[in-house]
């Protein structure tokens, strides 16, 4: 009786230890291929189909309806752009076509005169920035005062990938070794707000190397408060000089006023394209998006007793 049962005891380790092995080897494989698709990216050339304005569908949308049916503007290297308009009027989808995620179904985008697929993903890659921490970068993102909050400073990992590992121990025959691994390479939780400023503080990183010749920002302080965002703004203005900037925000008082040009997106089409000032004159659909903002800061003041 005492064979069967260290046979059946080791039986069982055995089986363990072959799951674990093929569950091991199945990781490998897909790291493998992971690597291989990541080494292959930059030899991927778009497939753009030429046309006269761009227009674009989500491959997963059933009904095939298209998220830019019909655009064409024109922005000038060295531009301030300000993207506006409502909820799935399209801003988000131009800057993920402008940044090479996704190719248009026809028509064609134009960097410098050249069709956009003529130049390779890498190239792109190097002069694009979408929103190396140093602490001047961390002060222009607003993540400085974060950084202080941790012991390690910059040095702080986040979110650690995980290599130590405890299974089936006694709680008290083996606590303080539960403990150790507890605090090994714990996450450290940081708030919406905090993860905005850190990856702005990284994308400041990526200006000072020179290569940057587009930013796109895409709603980069929907967490931060409004002092915060502010502040944000007038950062990337500041640095931003003699780059291509586009922002898509729905908050965009801080901005518009600069703004080389206003582009405002309804139904996934251009419908009005200019300054602040002509836009406002127009009093369409600019001007009532801007309106709505500005009542907030403009209403007589309510008051509790």
């Amino acid at each position: 009786m005492t064979s069967i049962a260290i046979l059946q005891q080791y039986s069982s380790r055995l089986n363990y230890s072959l799951q674990i092995l093929f569950w091991d080897l199945s990781q490998v494989g897909k790291a493998v291929t992971n690597i291989k698709i990541l080494y292959e990216a930059g030899n991927i050339k778009n497939q753009i189909i030429d046309g006269s304005n761009v227009c674009f569908v989500y491959p997963w949308e059933k009904a095939k309806e298209s998220a830019l049916p019909d655009v064409s503007f024109r922005i000038p290297a060295g531009s301030l752009v300000v993207n506006v308009g409502a909820n799935g009027s399209g801003k988000s989808t131009i800057i993920k076509l402008l940044t090479g995620l996704y190719d248009t179904d026809s028509g064609a985008i134009l960097v410098d005169g050249l069709p956009i697929q003529d130049y390779r993903l890498a190239d792109l890659c190097q002069t694009q920035a979408t929103l190396n921490l140093i602490m001047q970068s961390a002060k222009d993102g607003g993540a400085a005062e974060l950084l202080d909050k941790f012991k390690a400073g910059a040095q702080m990992t986040l979110e650690p990938i995980s290599t130590a590992f405890g299974y089936q121990l006694d709680d008290d025959k083996y606590k303080s070794l539960k403990g150790v691994l507890a605090k090994l390479e714990k996450t450290t939780e940081v708030s919406g707000g905090e993860k905005q400023r850190l990856v702005a503080s990284r994308t400041f990183m990526r200006f000072r190397t020179g290569k940057i010749k587009l930013l796109c920002v895409d709603e980069p302080s929907s967490a931060l408060d409004l002092r915060g965002e502010f502040e944000l703004f007038e950062r990337l203005r500041e640095t931003g000089d003699g780059k291509t900037m586009i922002f898509v925000t729905h908050r965009f008082g801080h901005l518009t006023k600069y703004a080389d040009v206003i582009i405002c997106m309804k139904e996934g089409k251009v419908a009005e394209l200019g300054t602040h000032k002509d836009l406002m004159a127009g009093g369409s659909e600019y001007a009532s998006l801007y309106n709505v903002q500005a009542q907030v800061f403009t209403e007589s003041e309510v008051r509790f007793c």
